[in-house]
């Protein structure tokens, strides 16, 4: 059974509604301090929006061709700094 792009495009489609969901619930999500592991959880939910904001980004501009290569590198930097030290955690 082949399956055409339009029937690709629109099953990824199908799946943008509940995404939007989940993402505005978890940007309002309030992950407090105190909690266990809270910097963990922050750091993904940070990461997460990020992703999203990229992605957004790029479907506007899809060759990256009106961003300059700073802002890239901004971008990048921000994204990974959270990563830094989970080489040396014991998860």
């Amino acid at each position: 059974m082949k399956t055409t792009y339009a029937e690709i495009k629109n099953r990824i489609l199908d799946c943008k509604k509940p995404y939007k969901t989940l993402l505005q619930r978890l940007h309002s999500l309030d992950i407090l301090s105190d909690m266990p592991y809270a910097k963990i959880f922050q750091d993904l939910q940070n990461l997460c929006l990020q992703s999203d904001k990229f992605a957004a980004f790029l479907e506007k501009d899809p060759q990256l061709k009106t961003i300059p290569i700073e802002q890239l590198s901004t971008w990048h930097n921000d994204y990974y700094s959270a990563l830094g030290n989970y080489d040396n955690c014991m998860g």
